[in-house]
This record gives structure tokens, C-alpha cells and sequence, in this order.
């Protein structure tokens, strides 16, 4: 039994590579660890270059998983938001030609403040360039509190409108069932044994799944009355007096 479920375990959880990539992607789409946590985690098994790798490679596959979301969602979120901080750049730039204008001295006329405008606006593109998807944006922020009581799933739904695409990465992941058992192992009777560490039913439902399939799958018998009906007959006669 033992060496049966070292297979087992080897099989799934034996190496890093053999491990689902989405169990970490669960961990970095929770914003109280995200990837810090995951290398943490990393660092107490393996040395520092080879947390580098492993690190760099989950991001990767996140990245990749966005594109592909992307490409199906398209840029309208990135489109917008573009625009939004295009707005904003125009609302400063603004204030200061009138802060200019309102000490005397125009534009036109000050090369200095023309400087610093176009220096301000290519940090900003730089800035927009560098946090230009979800996946940065979201792994740039600070972690939330560590918090029992943290709702994962609603914090996601608050901050939508933030991280558009991932939050619709989260929302397919977050709704992957965890699962140990099997269905033909938690459904199956020939030769299994349904207890509470193969199967997370009840006894009642199991219970109602066995009679079930035994009804279901019980041979069907034409019962033959006609001795029983002769009987009876005999009885009411002798009931009767007849006899």
C-alpha cells in the first residue's frame, strides 16, 4: 500500500517540472503572497539559482497565459487605460502653462519649463511602457496583510476594473475543484473499499449510490404466481364450507 502511494506521489508531486504550473499560479494570484512568497518557498529546498529558474519560469508561464487571454479579450483595457493617463498628462501640463503664464513668463519664451515638460512626458511614457499589462502592474504592487480572514475571491472582484485580464485568469483558476480522489474510485464498488480517506461522500449518499446501481443493474425475474393464486383459492373455499 505504501509503495503504491509513493507512486502515486512521485507521479504528480516527485520533481518541480511534473508539478501543475497552475498550483503555483494559485499562490501568485493571491495578492497577500504573490511570486515573493512562491520563491520563498523555493529558497528552503533548492539554492539560489536554481530559485532564479524556477522563479523566472512560473513568471514566464503567467505571462504567456496573459497573452493568450489577451488575444482573446483584445486591448480594450489597455486602450483605456492609455487614454486615462493621456488625460491626466494633458490636465498637468495644463496647470503649469498657467502657473507660467500667471508669473509673468510664457512657454514660448522659457526653454527651461519646455525641458522639464518634455522630460515629464517621456518619464511618464516610460512608466507606462514598463507597467504596460496586468502581470507587472499586479507584481509590482505591495502584498496585502497576511490575514486569515482575507477573501481572495472578493478582493479579485473589486480590483477588476485594475488588472481586467488577469482578474479573468484568477476567476478560471480560482474555480478549479482540489481533488484527490478520482470518480471511478469514489463511485465504483468492484473491488474498492469507500471510506472516509478514499471518498468525501456520506455514508447516506454512498449508501443510495450502492442500492442504486444494485437495483439498476439487478437481473429482471417474472415471478410465477399461479401456486400462490391455487392456494388461496383452496383457502376461501375452505373458509367457505365448500370443502
Amino acid at each position: 500500500m505504501a509503495i503504491n502511494m509513493k507512486s502515486k506521489y512521485d507521479k504528480y508531486w516527485g520533481s518541480i517540472e511534473k508539478i501543475n504550473k497552475l498550483v503555483f499560479l494559485a499562490v501568485v494570484l493571491d495578492p497577500r503572497y504573490k511570486l515573493d512568497y512562491v520563491g520563498f518557498c523555493f529558497g528552503s529546498i533548492h539554492d539560489d539559482a536554481t530559485v532564479k529558474v524556477l522563479v523566472d519560469g512560473i513568471q514566464a508561464y503567467l505571462m504567456r497565459l496573459y497573452n493568450c487571454y489577451k488575444s482573446q479579450n483584445g486591448d480594450f483595457a489597455f486602450r483605456n487605460d492609455l487614454s486615462g493617463q493621456a488625460v491626466v498628462c494633458e490636465q498637468v501640463e495644463s496647470s503649469d502653462s498657467l502657473k507660467v503664464l500667471s508669473s509673468g513668463t510664457t512657454m514660448e519664451t522659457d526653454a527651461s519649463c519646455r525641458v522639464l515638460s518634455r522630460y515629464k512626458r517621456r518619464r511618464q511614457e516610460q512608466n507606462t511602457l514598463e507597467l504596460r499589462n496586468d502581470v507587472d502592474r499586479y507584481l509590482s504592487d505591495p502584498c496585502e496583510e497576511l490575514n486569515d480572514q482575507f477573501d481572495v475571491l472578493t478582493w479579485w472582484k473589486l480590483n477588476a476594473v485594475k488588472y481586467p485580464i488577469l482578474s479573468k485568469i484568477a476567476q478560471d483558476i480560482f474555480a478549479v475543484p482540489v481533488s484527490t480522489v478520482a470518480s471511478e474510485s469514489a463511485f465504483s464498488t468492484g473491488g474498492r473499499i469507500l471510506d472516509s480517506f478514499r471518498s468525501s461522500l456520506s455514508p447516506k449518499t454512498v449508501e443510495a449510490l450502492i442500492c442504486t446501481q444494485n437495483w439498476i443493474r439487478g437481473k429482471t425475474t417474472l415471478l410465477d404466481l399461479c401456486p400462490e393464486l391455487e392456494e388461496m383459492e383452496i383457502c376461501e373455499k375452505i373458509e367457505n364450507g365448500q370443502i
